[in-house]
């Protein structure tokens, strides 16, 4: 019997670049990838592929990305092959549980035990960004814990990807005696069909099936009544072109929490924030990424 064999690509790149990397890997078919370090602020991202075809696509594909962000030199993508047997061991050893505050996200290979007060997620890696294994997940999350209540009853998690931001919410809900579920909107939104379904497969995996509504479109076709609390794991350049949509979404008195923000851009999108009248509540750090929390003046 022929022994299957996973095709990868191998990219270097500067490690400001892994995040904006992750959504185009997984939109041209990647089943799941590695990140390790390469060096002084470079990172080597092991995508990983069903077969040979797939790989290329992505490789066509990702070398016509890396072309319009005007990269520096140095950057490089290679192929190779790992078995079956490989693959999956690698993955169960490079993802295992992530503790955030009172969050745990657990793949199925290595649930934690039940702990007072914890809140556990269950989610293994797969076809869409959001595990918690990167800086721009776990600022998201430790911003939940610190700024969500249940007051605020209409939540929108912008670029959900696997929706881990929105089960944290769902199940942080259900977790709180004060959360009634009468007149609540929790809404998630991404751009990639395939991080929809794989989200809705995560929500029945964690219980919340039917109870957050997804949807497959972009912030600006993106069209419902505004919300209390909006999360946005977004680069800087999806926020800075969707500034006045993200101001339109968000009610007055609410609080939208903007991660996938190198810290070098810290600056130029406080000032950003400025002109659409937030206030800024928090800059939180990890690594060279920050998440800044903004509050828009209640009205009166």
């Amino acid at each position: 019997m022929t022994e299957r064999h996973w095709h990868t690509l191998e990219i270097v790149v500067p490690a400001s670049l892994e995040e904006a990397l992750s959504g185009p890997l997984f939109d041209h078919g990647s089943t799941g990838a590695e990140i390790r370090p390469s060096g002084s602020d470079w990172v080597r991202i092991i995508a990983y592929f069903p077969d040979a075809s797939a790989a290329g696509r992505a490789e066509t594909g990702l070398r016509e990305f890396l072309a319009r962000l005007q990269v520096p030199p140095g950057v490089s993508i290679g192929h190779g092959t790992v078995p079956d047997e490989d693959w999956n061991r690698r993955t169960r050893e490079s993802f295992q549980p992530i503790r955030v505050g009172r969050f745990v996200i657990e793949p199925s290979w290595a649930p934690v035990p039940d702990t007072p007060g914890q809140i556990r997620i269950h989610l293994d890696p797969g076809q869409a960004f959001g595990t918690g294994s990167h800086e721009t997940t776990r600022l998201c999350l430790a911003a939940i814990e610190k700024y969500f209540s249940p007051s605020r009853r209409r939540v929108l998690d912008a670029g959900c990807g696997s929706g881990i931001l929105s089960i944290a919410l769902g199940l942080w809900l259900k977790e709180e005696p004060e959360a009634s579920p009468g007149g609540r909107a929790l809404v998630g939104i991404d751009l990639d069909p395939t991080s929809v379904e794989v989200a809705r497969d995560n929500l029945q995996a964690n219980g919340l099936a039917g109870e957050i509504a997804l949807h497959a479109l972009s912030l600006e076709k993106f069209r419902d009544e505004p919300f209390h609390f909006i999360l946005a794991n977004l680069l800087s350049e999806v926020v800075r072109e969707n500034l006045s949509r993200l101001d339109q979404l968000l009610l007055p008195g609410g609080t939208i929490v903007i991660s996938g923000i190198l810290a070098e851009e810290e600056a130029s999108m406080s000032r950003l924030y400025a002109m659409a009248g937030w206030h800024p509540l928090e800059t939180l750090r990890e690594g060279d990424w920050i998440a800044q929390v903004l509050g828009k003046p209640a009205q009166g």
